[in-house]
Parts: structure tokens; sequence; C-alpha cells
């Protein structure tokens, strides 16, 4: 048989007890995320050259990810220049979806070839920001600082 490329996404035991105990707050760890997402969309949101995500109507958003994607044309920046920006003053950010799936080597050799352009597009303009529920308004702002900053 054959072998395939994927992942191994299951929880250990541990993993899964912790989440069950975190169901108890969830409404308050997801209030407390959505107020850093708004923090970030009072910096962010309405720039040049920069794209945020907007919850759906009628979805709940859990506001596990910030990702923002960057046209440097516009904005004047790209995605890896504010990623070193925000690395030198010890910001974790995650070049996300980065390479797109069919850029990767295990798939190009299974003979997963065919051009995915947008999604290779945005796999080299997106990251996502820090993004918990413990984030001060003070970090954001410092976040959101460093990458406005021309």
């Amino acid at each position: 048989m054959a072998g395939f490329v994927g992942g191994n996404a299951k929880m250990s035991e541990f993993q899964a007890a912790m989440g069950i105990c975190n169901l108890r707050r969830i409404d308050d760890s997801l209030a407390a995320r959505k107020q850093v997402y708004e923090r970030y969309m009072q910096h962010l949101q309405g720039v040049k050259g920069i794209t945020v995500p907007n919850p759906q109507q009628d979805v709940v958003w859990n506001y596990a990810y910030m990702p923002v994607v960057f046209d440097e044309k516009e904005f004047g920046k790209n995605r890896d220049m504010v990623f070193e920006q925000l690395k030198a003053q010890d910001i974790i950010a995650r070049k996300y979806f980065y390479p797109a799936l069919n850029d990767m080597t295990c798939y190009q050799q299974l003979g997963y070839t065919d051009p995915t352009p947008v999604a290779h597009d945005i796999s080299m303009r997106v990251i996502t920001l820090p993004m918990y529920e413990g984030l001060a308004d003070a970090d954001v702002d410092r976040i959101c600082e460093i990458i406005l900053k021309k």
C-alpha cells in the first residue's frame, strides 16, 4: 500500500481533559479574545494595503487567529519586512498558510502540482499576529505601532 502525506491531529487524554475543563469558561475566553481582535481592528482596519478579517454575519467566531494580509505596493512593506520588524522586538508572528500546500516538496513528489495562484499569492503575503485572551491592550498597541511605522 502506498503511503500518504498527512498529519496526526489526535489529542492526548490530557489535552482532551484540559479542553473539557476550559469549556466551563468558554464564553469568558471568547469575549476576551474578541476584545483583543477589536483592539487590533482599531489600529489596522481601513489602513491602505492591509487586509484584516471581518467575521461573517450570523457566525460565531472563536478569534483563534489574527491573520493580516499585506499588499506591499499599497502599504509600502511586505509580509517578510513586517515579520522581521516584529521579530527584532521579540514579538512572535507566524507566516501562516506558508508555504501553500501544493508548493511543499512532499506533495509535489506525490504529483500534486496543479497551480493554485490565489493560495500561493496569499501564502506569500499573510502573517498571524499574537492572539490570546491575556494579551494586554498596551501589547496590541505596541505590535500595531511597529507594523504601521514607515
